[in-house]
C-alpha cells in the first residue's frame, strides 16, 4: 500500500500511513514511519537516488537498507556488552540486537521498529516537512540493551533538490544518556 499525504498543514499527530511521502517541485522523499522511520526513497527529476534492496521485508528482519535511523548506537559495539557510568549493560540476547557475522552487536536497535508518532506534516507546492517523535524509555525492548530513557525527534524537510534530516536526541530520565547515533544512507 502507498499512501501520499497533501494538504497546507496538519497541526496535530495523525494515524502513521505505511509510506508517507512529500513531494517539492521536482523532489520527493517517501519515508515508511511504521518501520523504523526509514527513509525508502530519494527522487529528484524522476530519477531514484537510494537502494531500497532487500526492501519492508529485510527491514522488518533488521537489515539495512534505504537511509535508516542507527540508534542508539552507529555501527558495532565491541563485545557483547558495554559500561556507561559504572553500569555493565548486556546486549546479546536483548530484543531487537541484530548481530554482524563475527556476533558482535550492531547498528542499534531502532532498524525497522515500530512505536514512531508522527506530526506535524506540512506540504506546499515547493516545500515539504514531516516530524515524528519515539519514546524509547516507553519501548521495553530498546531498554532492555540500552536502559536510559530517552526520546528521538526527526523532523525532515524537503525543498526541491534537497533534503535536510534533523535528528534529536533527549534524555528523559534522571541520568545522562550515552549515545553514538547516525543514518546510514544507501546511495
Amino acid at each position: 500500500m502507498r499512501e501520499s499525504v497533501e494538504g497546507t498543514m496538519d497541526p496535530e499527530p495523525t494515524p502513521s500511513p505505511e509510506v508517507l511521502t512529500l513531494t517539492a517541485g521536482p523532489t520527493s522523499v517517501s519515508v515508511l514511519p511504521r518501520i523504523g522511520f526509514t527513509i525508502s526513497s530519494l527522487r529528484h527529476h524522476d530519477q531514484e537516488y537510494l537502494s531500497f534492496h532487500g526492501g519492508v521485508d529485510a527491514l522488518r528482519q533488521g537489515h539495512t537498507t534505504g537511509v535508516p535511523l542507527l540508534a542508539p548506537w552507529a555501527n558495532r559495539l565491541r563485545g557483547p556488552d558495554y559500561e556507561s557510568g559504572g553500569q555493565v549493560v548486556q546486549v546479546v540476547g536483548a530484543p531487537g540486537v541484530h548481530l554482524d557475522a563475527n556476533g558482535l552487536p550492531i547498528h542499534g536497535t531502532m532498524v525497522g521498529r515500530s512505536g514512531w508518532r508522527v506530526g506535524p506534516i506540512r506540504t506546499a507546492a515547493d516545500h515539504g516537512a514531516v516530524s515524528a517523535t519515539f519514546d524509547a524509555g516507553a519501548d521495553a525492548g530498546v531498554m532492555a540493551s540500552f536502559p536510559f530513557p530517552h526520546t528521538i525527534a526527526v523532523e525532515l524537510d524537503l525543498v526541491p533538490g534537497a533534503l535536510s534530516v534533523r535528528t534529536t536526541l533527549t534524555a528523559t530520565g534522571a541520568a545522562a544518556v550515552p549515545v553514538s547515533f547516525g543514518w546510514h544512507p544507501y546511495v
